[in-house]
């Protein structure tokens, strides 16, 4: 082997010593970061783990308080008012329901007929006199009544104008 050959291998080795070298420097460095990184995740956590358990003692105290200070027989109490107002609600709806049942029924036909009769006596929506005090357009008075109304006016203010 030549002088040329042991200089090259020789470099190499150098250079290789110094490659391995860097390499080892920086997984030690690596390593290092790691282990930083791993130290404060672990801090954090247990700090988070910490103010949980906290927390959830907190709650647990106030949530054992508010329950400690339930009183069972008023909620028994309410529990019965409840049901009797239902069964009240009930009834009114039965009895409802029977009132319909019997004006749908056949039974009834004479109050239905009764009913027509009126209807076709002219007695329509436009049958009823506007109310002026509130702008009302349909409920008050029907127009005989208004029109009755304004006669007695008209005969009052003649009377006391006659007088």
């Amino acid at each position: 082997m030549s002088t040329l050959g042991i200089v090259a291998i020789t470099a190499f080795v150098v250079l290789f010593t110094f490659v391995m070298l860097a390499f080892a420097v920086y997984l030690a460095w690596a390593g290092l970061r790691l282990h930083r990184t791993l130290t404060d995740t672990h801090t954090s956590l247990s700090l988070l783990i910490s103010t949980l358990g906290d927390t959830l003692k907190s709650q647990s105290q106030l949530l054992e308080h508010q329950i400690a200070s339930l009183d069972g027989q008023k909620l028994l109490d309410a529990a019965r008012a409840n049901l009797n107002t239902c069964k009240r609600i009930e009834t009114a709806c039965l009895a409802f329901s029977e009132v319909v049942k019997t004006l749908v029924s056949e039974e009834y036909g004479e109050w239905r007929t009764a009913v027509a009769a009126a209807a076709q006596t002219g007695v329509t929506p436009e049958g009823y006199a506007p109310d002026d005090s509130t702008g009302d357009p349909y409920v008050t008075r029907s127009r005989v009544t208004a029109d009755d109304i304004t006669a007695m006016a008209r005969q009052e203010s003649e009377s006391t104008s006659g007088s």
